[in-house]
């Protein structure tokens, strides 16, 4: 168990809590740090295999993700949740607090695959203080049916990542009244940019991903 010995020894393992790194060969490097046995691990090893074989490892790994500084540890709370039978309220709450990354993204993606309304993602994700969780409100009106006037209000009341930019594509892409835009846009950061955009209606492609 040398590796894991060195692991414990103070290298830094939440510096590779990041979505890049959340592939086979990171979940074999995860088994090692919480002290299971890696033998198991057999090709191109999957999370829901990681709960399968390891079920004593999710609430480990789970206080290692929820107490990160570094990287994007909401990634692997999702996961745990998704695909190792973590608790959804426990994720739930976790991501809300997570210091770190985009957790917004994460609690949109728990919608996606169905584990969680609308109206819900929308309440945990308007208590998520870093990243851009006003763009998670922009999609869950795009993809997944929230009210855009709901998402406007929302977005209005978010003071991290840029907001402005959610609300114009609210506009773009989600039939969002440009007056109400403008008006809500006249009060942000970054606003008059945006404002720009929509009286000379940009085309979105010209200005960046939707």
């Amino acid at each position: 168990m040398a590796v894991a010995e060195e692991y414990h020894r103070g290298h830094d393992f939440t510096k590779h809590l990041g979505s890049c790194c959340y592939d086979a060969a990171f979940r074999r490097q995860l088994v090692v740090y919480l002290g299971g046995d890696p033998s198991l691990i057999k090709g191109d090893w999957t999370w829901a295999e990681f709960g399968e074989q390891y079920p004593e490892l999710i609430e480990p790994a789970f206080e290692l993700f929820r107490t990160a500084q570094e990287g994007d540890p909401a990634y692997g709370i999702y996961a745990l949740a998704c695909w190792c039978g973590l608790d959804l309220k426990r994720a739930l709450d976790a991501l809300q607090k997570v210091e770190v990354g985009n957790p917004a993204w994460e609690i949109f993606l728990l919608a996606l695959d169905g584990m969680l309304g609308a109206e819900m993602a929308l309440s945990a994700i308007r208590k998520v203080k870093v990243g851009d969780p006003a763009w998670a409100i922009y999609l869950l009106a795009r993809y997944y049916g929230l009210d855009v006037e709901r998402a406007l209000e929302a977005i209005r009341q978010i003071g991290v990542g840029d907001p402005a930019g959610a609300i114009y594509r609210l506009v773009l892409f989600c039939g969002l009244d440009v007056d109400r835009a403008i008006e809500a846009l006249g009060e942000m950061p970054r606003g008059e940019k945006y404002i720009g955009w929509l009286l000379l209606e940009v085309d979105p492609r010209e200005v960046g991903n939707d």
